[in-house]
């Protein structure tokens, strides 16, 4: 027998956190039970934040020709999946494409490129980029570019980067299953950059 999703709602709504089975509960229903996990889970929503929304506009501004072999990623070297591949994008259509961001009222711009870690080359072209975004329009700038060190956060933090979009994927013990180019503690490394250089990440904090 289910939970009770409503009581589940009840019990976020009057400020209480959901128990490790609770929520474990909720992963495990079947999907018959989804209907009404959406319904419970949309009256906590409506009560924070109504019907609005926060638009994020998503750039794939290099895709593809990526040396990891990260298995979930369609982008890896082990993928067979039918891609666009592509180097960095000119700065014309990144810019072109923040203006549409704009367009939108989009209230942050995010810039996803492919691969390990930036280039040096590719890097200083990111900043250049960061730094026109910024001075044209007013929206925050997430980006996610692979492992990072300390240097080139601090110098994305100058450029006008908000956000760093980078996941811890899987638990340290199950890393070696997902991916064995690189090991859990360089993202951990990563994350840590990011946060010493004073940006917020949008996933994956440690």
């Amino acid at each position: 027998m289910p939970p009770d999703w409503n009581a589940l709602a009840n019990l976020s709504l009057a400020g209480s956190l959901l128990s490790r089975e609770q929520a474990q509960a909720v992963l495990r229903a079947p999907e018959s039970e989804l209907l009404a996990q959406l319904a419970a889970v949309y009256r906590v929503r409506h009560h924070y934040w109504g019907n609005r929304v926060r638009l994020h506009f998503l750039l794939n501004a290099q895709s593809g020709l990526c040396p990891e072999d990260c298995h979930y990623c369609s982008q890896s070297k082990i993928s067979s999946a039918e891609i666009e591949k592509y180097p960095l994008l000119a700065a014309e259509k990144i810019l072109a494409a923040a203006a549409r961001a704009s367009q939108l009222k989009a209230g942050t711009f995010c810039f996803v490129i492919s691969g390990r870690s930036p280039s040096e080359r590719v890097f200083e072209r990111v900043l250049e980029t960061v730094r026109t975004v910024k001075s044209q329009y007013n929206f925050k700038v997430c980006a996610c570019l692979g492992l990072l060190n300390e240097d080139q956060t601090r110098q994305l933090a100058e450029a006008g980067v908000d956000r760093v979009n980078h996941n811890l994927n899987t638990a340290e013990n199950f890393h070696g299953n997902i991916c064995t180019t690189h090991g859990f503690g360089d993202r951990v490394s990563t994350l840590k950059a990011v946060q010493s250089a004073g940006i917020t990440t949008c996933s994956g904090g440690i």
